[in-house]
């Protein structure tokens, strides 16, 4: 009988072992099944980790981070999300027409680079009150970064605190 060699589940030979090796070698085929399957299978101590930018991708199925800048959640397929909340914008008071704007730009920095950016939004919102207020994004560097204001159909005290959530949408590789 021949030692049949693989390290993943492609490699396993579907016609081994032939049907004349003796049953008492059939062992050795066990435990070369099981050791292709936990090296090679996903279950859930590998689904979630580090996944590595490449054709096909290596390592996990979802990587998910944080730092200052958010929160991200990267796929294998090279789909990645990103969120961020910015809880304190202050200001939105400034008279544009019938509006009010915030007076200069929120700039939301991704916590990791797009390769491309399909879509991105932001929502905002006063904790307890029924004021609309709104973000539209004033420009974009790329997969880079994002810059928003706020606007409200009426003046918001320059101390009160709106709630800014960001969302975008793309490819990571």
């Amino acid at each position: 009988m021949g030692i049949e060699s693989a390290t993943t589940v492609a490699g396993l030979n579907a016609s081994w072992p032939l049907g004349t090796d003796p049953k008492s070698a059939g062992d050795n085929h066990l435990r070369l099944i099981k050791s292709v399957m936990q090296a090679d299978v996903f279950r859930h101590d590998n689904i979630v980790g580090t996944v590595a930018g490449q054709t096909p991708p290596t390592g996990a199925i979802i990587e998910q981070g944080s730092n200052a800048n958010g929160k991200w959640t990267k796929f294998a397929d090279g789909t990645m999300i990103a969120a961020h909340n910015v809880d304190d914008v202050q200001g939105v008071n400034v008279a544009v027409g019938a509006l009010f704007m915030t007076n200069t730009s929120i700039t939301w920095t991704y916590p990791v680079p797009f390769a491309s950016l399909n879509t991105f939004q932001a929502s905002a919102t006063r904790a307890g009150q029924f004021n609309p207020v709104g973000a539209f994004c004033v420009g974009t560097n790329g997969g880079i970064n994002s810059a928003w204001r706020l606007w409200s159909a009426l003046s918001i005290s320059p101390t009160a605190s709106v709630m800014l959530r960001l969302f975008a949408m793309g490819r990571w590789y």
